[in-house]
């Protein structure tokens, strides 16, 4: 009897530690950005000028959609596939580049994660404990990221620069070549996402080749 008393016990702490994982099937998370220095290169602040970015996800697929006064940017990724596209306007220009599994992992080759430095360091967004990491991508850049552990997603790798956390950052300070640029959390959403977001536009649209 004892050891059956035993196994129900791990059986729920078990599960307690399954349900306090939020997996966003259907999500939308919006950050606002800010230049916290804009080095040697003051066309960052103006490029990144009223920016704000928001990342959809819809079961195994991710949008990230990026808006400044300046232009526009939306990057799809499908993880059940691996193919992707990148939408990009700019003033009356607009252009679609549509990438199959091995072009993803070329298009997205120096944004990748090379290694990722746990932080004992915590702090509180939205609501969720996060923690800090250090992550050295393959450009170069440094990335100081505060994730949440307890949000997952099924679209595994939609940012290859933040794929290697177990968990969803909901902030973090992107540092190139002088230049830090920080994105925060602001809202968490579960809404349904609309499905033609994930959908590669059939016109309108200049068809570019990578």
């Amino acid at each position: 009897m004892k050891k059956i008393i035993i196994l129900i016990a791990a059986f729920w702490f078990s599960q307690e530690g399954a349900f306090c994982q939020r997996i966003l099937n259907e999500a939308t998370i919006r950050y606002e950005i800010e230049v916290l220095d804009a080095g040697k290169n003051p066309a960052v602040a103006q490029a990144f000028q009223e920016a704000s970015q928001t990342v959809y996800f819809k079961g195994k697929k991710a949008r990230i959609d990026f808006q400044s006064t300046i232009r526009k940017q939306s990057q799809v990724y499908d993880a059940a596939t691996g193919t992707g596209f990148v939408l990009k306007e700019s003033g009356a220009e607009k252009y679609l580049l549509p990438l199959d599994a091995g072009k993803w992992q070329r298009f997205n080759e120096k944004s990748k994660s090379m290694g990722v430095k746990e932080d004992k360091e915590t702090r509180e967004i939205l609501g969720n404990t996060c923690r800090k990491v250090v992550i050295s991508v393959a450009d170069g850049t440094s990335i100081t990221a505060w994730y949440a552990p307890e949000i997952k997603t099924l679209a595994l790798g939609f940012q290859p620069s933040l794929s290697d956390l177990d968990g969803i950052a909901l902030e973090y300070e992107v540092n190139s070549a002088g230049v830090t640029i920080r994105y925060k959390a602001t809202q968490i959403s579960s809404n349904l996402v609309p499905a033609n977001l994930f959908i590669a536009p059939a016109s309108g649209y200049r068809i570019l080749e990578f």
